[in-house]
């Protein structure tokens, strides 16, 4: 297999902006540079979040004004919701506002169906065909989250060292997303569980502390749940995590993740079992950064806030080191799974958290 050097998306950012980034993909980079790099990390994830968000379709529609949710306008939780898990999930769905709509903000080439054994690259084309981010730009949480996405080090084994400006970068993200609805239910769902404190400030401290602090895989302060669900990491020539669709975008945009065809979910029945594109989930094999994934499964147009209240609230309310949660996505049979491990500075912590 051929091996890249891996780099993230900075050289689309730095072709967007009329900067050469092709000298930083030469060598993984160290701890020292990751750190020293940092701001520039920070502005390139800036220009590329707005240059593709402009670049990628022109607007079908005037852009989604960011909505600040108070926890009144927010439902809470029935006795249903609270009795199963699954239900919740359902209402959880229901409150993504933010979330694009198929055929409308996005649209996807599915090309030939392949197998976890696959070794032939079924799909010659992108996966993505279009995708309207001109809606979603003025809102905080895709903004923050789009930067984030390019802005620590892949490589397990490395210590990301974060700059503050990248620390902050995190609690603008965690802050917007305590804004949405989503985060507020799963708020008011775990305060009727007694299983966090009614005080919404602590929880939104505990939200970064869940996702982003820094915890050991290879070497201390080297992942963490944020880098490995959302950011992705490669392992021993590996690719772990890389569960979220809008750093599989920027990652095809720049030309370092390619789609490899769809794969059918374990079930036999149900609308996954015929997937025509314009489902909110897909099943696919990939290449990473010259690394092949054989199988993941990625929600597709769901808002970045939605993904974080989901796998939260199944990390916390879900009992065992393995949650496994039924819920549908678009009629599609699916489970959310979060595995967890125990840390010896801090604590329980999400090892992986995706859909299947």
């Amino acid at each position: 297999m051929h091996h890249h050097q891996p780099h993230s998306y900075s050289q689309a950012a730095a072709a967007a902006v009329g900067t050469d980034a092709s000298s930083s993909s030469q060598a993984p980079p160290s701890a020292s540079t990751t750190s020293a790099a940092a701001p520039l990390v920070h502005a390139l994830g800036t220009a590329v979040s707005g240059a593709l968000m402009h670049a990628l379709r022109p607007a079908l529609g005037p852009p989604r004004k960011p909505a600040v949710h108070s926890h009144a306008s927010v439902p809470d939780p029935t006795p249903a919701e609270l009795a199963n898990l699954s239900v919740a999930l359902e209402r959880l769905w229901d409150l993504d506002a933010n979330r694009l709509v198929p055929t409308q903000d996005f649209e996807l080439n599915l090309q030939d169906r392949t197998f976890v054994s696959g070794t032939d690259d079924k799909a010659p084309e992108p996966l993505f065909k279009f995708v309207d981010l001109d809606r979603v730009r003025d809102l905080p949480t895709f903004r923050s989250f789009l930067v984030l996405l390019g802005a620590y080090n892949p490589i397990d084994g490395v210590p990301d060292n974060i700059s503050p400006q990248i620390r902050a970068e995190e609690h603008t993200f965690v802050q917007a997303a305590a804004q949405t609805a989503p985060i507020i239910y799963i708020h008011k769902y775990l305060v009727a569980k007694g299983i966090v404190e009614p005080s919404f400030d602590a929880f939104v401290d505990r939200l970064w502390h869940i996702w982003f602090e820094p915890y050991r895989r290879v070497v201390d302060n080297d992942s963490s749940a944020f880098q490995h669900t959302f950011s992705g990491e490669i392992r021993d020539g590996r690719v772990i995590g890389f569960h979220n669709w809008l750093k599989f975008l920027l990652e095809e945009r720049a030309g370092q993740a390619d789609y490899r065809g769809f794969i059918l979910p374990r079930s036999r029945s149900g609308r996954g079992m015929h997937p025509t594109g314009r489902e909110h989930v897909l099943c696919f094999q990939l290449s990473w950064q010259g690394e092949i994934k054989n199988v993941s499964t990625f929600l597709i147009g769901t808002s970045p806030e939605y993904e974080l209240a989901l796998f939260t609230l199944c990390f916390l309310a879900a009992p065992g080191p393995e949650a496994a949660v039924p819920i549908a996505v678009d009629d599609v049979a699916c489970q959310v799974l979060v595995r967890t491990f125990q840390s010896q500075r801090h604590g329980p912590k999400i090892g992986s958290a995706y859909v299947e």
